[in-house]
Parts: structure tokens; C-alpha cells; sequence
């Protein structure tokens, strides 16, 4: 079984270990030759564009990941996906579509979307993958030991933001494991959200970093939390995603099992 994966930075890397574990050979979409090399020694195919073109492969399955600012050649990479992949193909987006609220819960049937730049690009991009084949899987915010918002307010002492404000996580390893069993977890056309179910407030946010950090004794970063001086704005929104659809839920359930659990990649 062949999987074509496109965009091989840290969470499509991620998807292609995950889809090798299930059997998959995974080809990989190579815009930079000086990065063969790198994807070969973690066992996937390198494929220039040119040579993805030149015939059919039929790929059994594929996975196409689009950064949180998307590019404006994603549109083009959709009908790449659509023409190779004969089998079904997953998109991820982001749940920055969303428009900001005072703390409702957000689910699949939610409809307020937002409607500044970046959320009509992604939901753009989000209706020419539905159309072109594709389930899409809107992540929330993704984090990991080496990356993440709690890595911001670890480097700051003050935000102006409201210390009330939510923020929706999920581990990159979790992100990624779920976007492979869309594949079959998820119709064809049809987008879905996934966090990890278990929203946490800036200021919780800031505080568990700062346990995170000194459990992992790291150099000494200071005594306090991040302190938030705004109060007023959006407070956000509460993800609540439906984990019935892939009869699990994620292994890192929530930023505070993270900041506890130190072999954690």
C-alpha cells in the first residue's frame, strides 16, 4: 500500500511514522532536494513534483498538511492530492476558522465561523479539499516538549491578555495519530474538530509551564507564572470534540498530564 504525505514539517513527519507503523510505503512530497537525505533516513520515498506528475501512482491513502497560515499553493496541492490518491485523503486545518466567543462550547455542528483573513483562507482551502475527495480534521492548538504556546509564556513575565482567556491544546503526537485513522473514521466531504477535550485557561496555562519546566530541571527561569494584565476581549471558545468517531481519545488527555509525565516526547 502506497501513502502520499505533503508537507513534511514536524507534524506531516509525525503522520508518515504513523502511516509506515500501519504498513504504509510513504511517499513524501520533496520541494527541497537538500532534504532527501533527511526523509530517506526516516524511511520514506522523496518524490520532486515533477516526478509525482510524470505519472499514476494511485496511492492508496494520503495526508495533506496545511500550516496554520496556509500558503497560496494549497489550493493546488488539493487537486494534486485528488488526482494521485485513489483511496481516501485527509487534510488537516485548524480551528482557527472559528470566530472568538465568551466561552461556549464548540463542537462539530458549530456554524460561527470567523470571517477575518486568515479563517477564509483556511476555509477556503477547507472546501476545495471537500470537494476534491477529502475529510478535513480542524487541530487545535499543537504542542509537544519542543514547541507550543506554553513555550511563549514561559519567555515572558507580562501579557497583556486576560488571564481567563481559553486555550484548546492537542499533542503533535496525538494530532498525528488521529489524522491517519480519519482515514476511516471520517466520511468523505466532511470536516471534524479534534483537541484533546480538556480546554485550560491562560493563567492555568502559564503556571503548569513553569511546573513542566522545573520537574524537567531546566535552567532556572524565574519563581512566577506569566501574569496577565488584560480584562476584557473574547474569552475564547471550548472545544468539545466528538471521540466517539474514532472510539478513543487521546494518550495525552490534557496539558496537565503533560506537565507531569516527563518521558514525554
Amino acid at each position: 500500500m502506497k501513502f502520499l504525505l505533503v508537507g513534511a514539517g514536524h507534524l506531516g513527519l509525525l503522520v508518515g511514522a504513523q502511516a509506515r507503523a500501519l504498513g504504509y510505503e510513504v511517499f513524501v512530497l520533496n520541494r527541497r532536494p537538500e532534504r532527501t537525505k533527511e526523509l530517506a533516513d526516516q524511511g520514506l520515498c522523496p518524490l520532486d513534483e515533477i516526478s509525482l506528475r510524470s505519472r499514476a501512482w494511485r496511492f492508496s491513502a494520503g495526508a495533506l498538511i496545511v500550516p496554520p497560515q496556509p500558503l497560496l499553493d494549497f489550493a493546488r496541492l488539493c487537486r494534486l492530492m485528488s488526482e494521485q490518491v485513489q483511496g481516501p485523503w485527509v487534510q488537516s486545518s485548524s480551528t482557527g476558522v472559528y470566530e472568538l466567543t465568551n466561552g461556549e462550547e464548540v463542537n462539530d455542528s458549530t456554524g460561527r465561523l470567523g470571517n477575518d483573513d486568515r479563517a477564509r483562507s483556511l476555509l477556503d482551502l477547507e472546501a476545495e479539499a471537500t470537494q476534491n475527495g477529502a475529510c478535513v480534521l480542524r487541530l487545535a492548538g499543537l504542542y509537544d516538549q519542543t514547541s507550543g504556546p506554553h513555550h511563549v509564556y514561559l519567555r515572558q513575565n507580562e501579557s497583556p491578555l486576560r488571564p481567563d482567556g481559553y486555550i484548546n491544546l492537542l499533542h503533535y503526537q496525538d494530532a498525528a495519530r488521529f489524522l491517519v485513522k480519519s482515514l476511516a473514521a471520517i466520511p468523505r466531504g466532511e470536516v471534524r474538530l479534534l483537541s484533546d477535550g480538556a480546554p485550560i485557561t491562560r493563567k492555568e496555562l502559564a503556571s503548569l509551564a513553569l511546573v513542566w519546566w522545573k520537574n524537567l530541571q531546566k535552567q532556572k527561569i524565574g519563581e512566577a507564572p506569566c501574569r496577565f494584565l488584560g480584562s476584557t476581549g473574547p474569552l475564547g471558545n471550548r472545544y468539545a470534540p466528538n471521540f466517539a468517531l474514532w472510539n478513543e481519545r487521546p494518550k495525552i488527555p490534557s496539558f496537565s498530564f503533560f506537565s507531569q509525565a516527563l518521558d514525554l516526547a
